[in-house]
């Protein structure tokens, strides 16, 4: 029955680890929602929650899944040892827990891990959706703006090849370079935005921390093993074979039987020349003799038994004290190396938050680029449109000037 019950224990303790994984990350892509709660809500911003919430119901199901999964297997193990202490041939129900066992580990594979692994792939999916629907969006956003650029360059031919004063001439040019400022910090805002929360998601100190911890828990897992495997043990062993061979000692003074070597050796009464045996005095006299060198003996031959039980009882005493520090030793042991294992599954929900940051540099570069080039296109049209004012302004000087001429 040990062999199923290892079995199942690592099965189940493998599956515990893989929940550990899902719910670290989980609180993590749910501690970055709450950081993001006080950016202002643009449009990018709220996919990006949407995005985040999205991933943490996908965290949510696989969470559900590995439940299920831990649930099975500590049913069979409560159900292998409910058995196991109720059969009466173990040796047949051992192969029948290993029977289920192994059906449980095929139900495993055929049904749950495809479910498992299909979780993680809507996930993926799910987080690379979110890059490209960002990615497309600024690709839509170029074209829009250099359009936008051309209609507002129309409408200022338009209005300066028109009958018009230089004072409707200059509201018309402010009427446009506003709506070119409107444009730009739009898009500087929205460069803001994902700069700030690309900022909320850094955090470099947060991968050093995790180095040192791992580091810090090995150090004390290798003092601690060579303390409990270096140290004790080899005391504990030591001890196990001093108690061994008092209790062997003790068996061959019992098997001996000294309480009846010393009766055996008692003088007989009946030895005793000159004595009335069928005297009553001489009879009682004869019994408390012989009763009195029985006790005395007695206590003789069992002095050595007892200094045996002495040193067996120390010894004992000693041997479960050291184990029980034994004991604690190895799971304090046990416990760091669980943590250890826990930090270092901290390292993927990094890789995860690294994936994020580095989308946000990708979109904040973008951003600063078609800035740029809206920038450049501005100071393109200030000085196309300068030199037209120039123009319409000498045109109006020089009709001014006919006109007075004519009169």
């Amino acid at each position: 029955m040990a062999d199923a019950s290892v079995v199942i224990n690592e099965a189940g303790a493998g599956v515990k680890n893989l929940e550990t994984v899902w719910k670290s990350v989980e609180a993590y892509v749910e501690n970055s929602i709450e950081q993001l709660k006080d950016v202002d809500n643009s449009t990018l911003l709220l996919q990006f929650k949407m995005r985040m919430q999205s991933t943490v119901n996908s965290w949510s199901e696989v969470g559900n899944i590995t439940a299920e999964l831990v649930a099975l297997f500590e049913e069979a193990q409560r159900e292998v040892n409910v058995k196991v202490r109720s059969v009466k041939d173990p040796g047949k129900e051992l192969q029948l827990q290993r029977k289920k066992l192994n059906n449980a580990v095929i139900k495993f594979d055929m049904e749950y891990l495809p479910e498992l692994k299909n979780s993680m792939e809507q996930l993926r999916r799910s987080i690379q959706k979110f890059d490209n629907d960002i990615e497309n969006s600024y690709l839509r956003c170029i074209p829009e703006m250099k359009n936008l650029i051309t209609r507002l360059t129309e409408a200022e031919k338009i209005y300066e090849s028109s009958n018009c004063t230089p004072e409707i001439m200059e509201k018309v040019m402010e009427m446009v370079q506003e709506e070119k400022s409107t444009m730009q910090d739009t898009l500087l805002e929205a460069a803001k935005t994902i700069h700030k929360g690309t900022l909320g998601l850094r955090d470099d100190s947060l991968k050093e921390q995790m180095d040192d911890a791992v580091l810090m828990l090995e150090d004390m897992i290798k003092k601690q093993a060579e303390y409990a495997y270096g140290i004790l043990e080899p005391e504990l062993t030591a001890l196990a074979k001093a108690l061994e061979s008092v209790d062997a000692t003790l068996l061959e003074k019992l098997d001996e039987n000294p309480f009846q070597i010393v009766m055996d050796l008692l003088p007989k009464v009946e030895t005793i020349e000159g004595l009335d045996l069928t005297q009553p005095e001489i009879a009682a006299m004869k019994a408390a003799y012989e009763t009195a060198l029985s006790v005395l003996n007695r206590m003789a031959g069992s002095a050595d038994i007892l200094k045996y039980m002495s040193i067996h009882d120390e010894l004992k005493k000693k041997y479960e004290d050291l184990e029980r520090v034994f004991q604690e030793a190895k799971a304090l042991c046990d416990k760091l190396e669980l943590h250890s294992r826990s930090l270092k599954n901290l390292y993927q929900v990094h890789e995860v938050k690294e994936y994020f940051i580095e989308c946000g540099k990708t979109h904040e570069m973008n951003l600063q680029d078609l800035l740029r080039q809206l920038k450049e296109e501005n100071m393109e049209q200030a000085d196309e449109m300068a030199a037209c004012r120039e123009e319409v302004e000498k045109g109006l000087r020089d009709l001014e000037s006919a006109r007075s001429a004519w009169r």
